[in-house]
């Protein structure tokens, strides 16, 4: 968790320097759940969003935190309705309207369900999955393989 806390301030030094350029006095951050990095009822709204506050009001700049849903905070930020947003991956779409720092949390796409309502089914691989229903969210992050394979099932 420090690691991820270094990384993000190291991140937010940039954001600083722009605050302080411009001149500003409230930066509105577009942003989602994904606790415990983002939250809404988390305490100082997750830790991502926590480290954003204390970063801003080094500089004098008051935070203020926008929650919806992810989908709409991307089209927040691509629209430049907001000019800041927390804990998103970075992908070549996006990369043509926003910046990013270096990951700062490891991604990866895992598989889980109910083991009280699938009890004769054991993840061996993607094939495997052929045959139940498989969802996700729309507007998350899934990597590209993850994609390109459950397309397939």
């Amino acid at each position: 968790m420090y690691r991820f806390l270094w990384a993000f301030g190291l991140f937010l030094v940039a954001m600083l320097s722009v605050a302080q350029a411009a001149d500003l006095k409230t930066v509105t951050i577009a942003t989602g759940e994904w606790a415990p990095f983002t939250g809404e009822k988390l305490e100082g709204y997750g830790a991502a969003n926590e480290l954003a506050a204390k970063a801003f009001a080094a500089v004098g700049v008051k935070a203020s935190f926008e929650f919806m849903p992810w989908k709409r905070a991307n089209a927040h930020i691509e629209s430049g309705a907001s000019s800041c947003s927390t804990a998103w991956h970075a992908t070549d779409e996006r990369r043509e309207y926003a910046i990013f720092s270096d990951s700062l949390v490891p991604a990866r796409n895992v598989v889980f369900y109910r083991k009280d309502k699938v009890t004769d089914w054991n993840f061996a691989g993607y094939d495997s999955m052929k045959g139940h229903a498989v969802g996700g969210v729309d507007g998350y992050y899934y990597n590209g393989k993850t994609v390109d394979v459950l397309s397939k099932i």
